[in-house]
């Protein structure tokens, strides 16, 4: 299973101190990174919360730790920059 790694437990909770897990639709730390994604981009998330079998937070997954796992390792060497139009107006 390629579960996606979760933040540390004192990290979430500083960035979420009133954070309430058990109103929240959760993941296990097991999750295949597919099911992942598609949690996130359902929802609409940024990030998702991480908890054992007991309901205790682990962690927290976010967009850029599925990006990172979805992108070629080397992405970051890629500094070609596509052409953006900004449209006035």
């Amino acid at each position: 299973s390629s579960g996606v790694s979760s933040r540390t437990r004192r990290e979430v909770r500083s960035a979420m101190p009133d954070l309430d897990v058990r109103r929240l639709a959760v993941l296990a730390p097991d999750c295949p990174l597919e099911e992942v994604t598609r949690h996130l981009a359902t929802y609409n998330l940024v990030a998702v919360p991480v908890v054992d079998s007991s309901g205790r937070l682990l962690g927290a997954v976010t967009v850029d730790d599925v990006l990172d796992h979805l992108l070629p390792h080397d992405w970051r060497e890629h500094r070609e920059t596509p052409d953006v139009e900004v449209g006035h107006g």
